[in-house]
């Protein structure tokens, strides 16, 4: 009977918390004499989640925190590895476990595939620092990692450059539709006649959300018909509640329309109220954006980076993320070409087509845990 440590302590928000509820929602109910031990963001909100093959780990806050995670690293993990004799890790943190118990680490930290890039500039000093301590130890223990899985080639080709590698292995992120399945419908009262366009994201630096005061000056100037539409609290970040103050404060708030964060279940009736996905940003290593986009055939107008090229190919419309007019003109053009924007959600609906389901995930999820178990 295997005992697997499931680390998942940094999966807090958007798609890296999608991932890992999915996973464990799979792993408790499969036909298995695996057992597992996980940790989580909160252990409340997961406690539901235990059963006689899971068991939700508690340990304190602290040991979460951005600026104690070597007491995790150095002290929890060991102490846990022993205690419930784990004979595999599965790693959904920033950074690999370091130790000899076979570890299959999940890569979803694109500040290491693009270290002190765009992204990377973008975060405050504070912020900058931990991050920077952070590529020590993911780089130092990266070779502690049996199987390091990459959600996109991009970030596979990236991993393998800089790291110099040979065991990165391809695992993309599930097309997850459970959402839309338990979809529970919300009238947003969004502005009508315009064309909405919609940017769903928690505040973060390298999300580049401060692009959208430029262009929102642009669209009232010109007085195009295009409202920016976002999902921020103040709460997320200091520079959230500065970047809602802006909006005020510079009377912009009637085009920039912040309708503060989202459900789950609101999403898919959030996506068809919006008239496209407007992402300017600066780092990603996949996004469940572009994917809940292309199933709600809606036009994408991203980023010119090969991370975003990586997920939608042909299927989205680039441009440079710090150039505000260039994306009004882009936006213009587009929607002054109705055939043209056809065109493009057909791509998207073509290229939603070839990505991996959630049981194609974690089947490949489980026999790469096998794998390590046998090495």
């Amino acid at each position: 009977m295997p005992n697997i440590l499931i680390n998942g302590v940094k999966s807090k928000t958007g798609g890296g918390k999608s991932i890992f509820q999915t996973y464990l929602k799979m792993a408790r109910e499969e036909d298995s004499d695996r057992k597992y031990f996980v940790l989580t963001p909160n252990f409340e909100e997961y406690s539901e989640f235990g059963n006689e093959r899971m068991t939700i780990i508690d340990i304190p806050d602290l040991a979460k925190s951005n600026f104690l995670f070597p007491l995790l690293y150095f002290y929890y993990f060991p102490k846990l590895i022993k205690e419930f004799n784990i004979d595999a890790i599965l790693n959904y943190g920033d950074v690999v476990i370091p130790g000899s118990t076979p570890q299959l680490y999940n890569f979803d930290w694109p500040h290491a595939a693009y270290p002190y890039g765009l992204g990377w500039n973008a975060q405050s000093i504070q912020d900058k620092a931990i991050s920077h301590v952070k590529l020590i130890m993911f780089k130092k223990f990266l070779s502690s990692a049996s199987i390091i899985m990459a959600q996109t080639e991009v970030m596979a080709e990236r991993l393998r450059a800089l790291y110099h590698l040979n065991n990165v292995e391809i695992v993309p992120n599930a097309v997850s539709l459970d959402n839309f399945k338990t979809r529970e419908d919300r009238m947003f009262n969004l502005p009508a006649g315009y064309e909405n366009l919609l940017y769903l994201t928690f505040y973060y630096p390298h999300k580049n959300i401060e692009v959208f005061i430029e262009i929102a000056r642009i669209i009232k100037a010109r007085s195009l018909p295009f409202k920016l539409i976002t999902t921020l609290a103040p709460e997320h970040h200091p520079m959230a509640a500065k970047f809602l103050h802006d909006i005020k404060a510079q009377e912009l708030d009637s085009i920039i329309c912040n309708i503060g964060p989202v459900p789950m279940t609101h999403i898919a009736s959030l996506y068809e109220q919006c008239s496209g996905l407007l992402m300017p940003t600066l780092l990603e290593s996949f996004s469940g954006s572009y994917v809940e986009a292309m199933f709600h055939r809606r036009p994408i107008f991203t980023s010119n980076m090969e991370f975003a090229r990586g997920v939608c190919g042909d299927a989205a419309y680039y441009f440079d993320p710090m150039n505000a007019s260039e994306i009004v003109d882009i936006l213009v053009g587009a929607y002054s070409d109705k055939a043209g924007v056809d065109a493009m959600v057909a791509r998207g609906s073509a290229q939603l087509s070839t990505m991996w389901d959630w049981e194609r995930v974690f089947s490949r999820t489980q026999q790469l845990l096998s794998n390590i178990m046998k090495a």
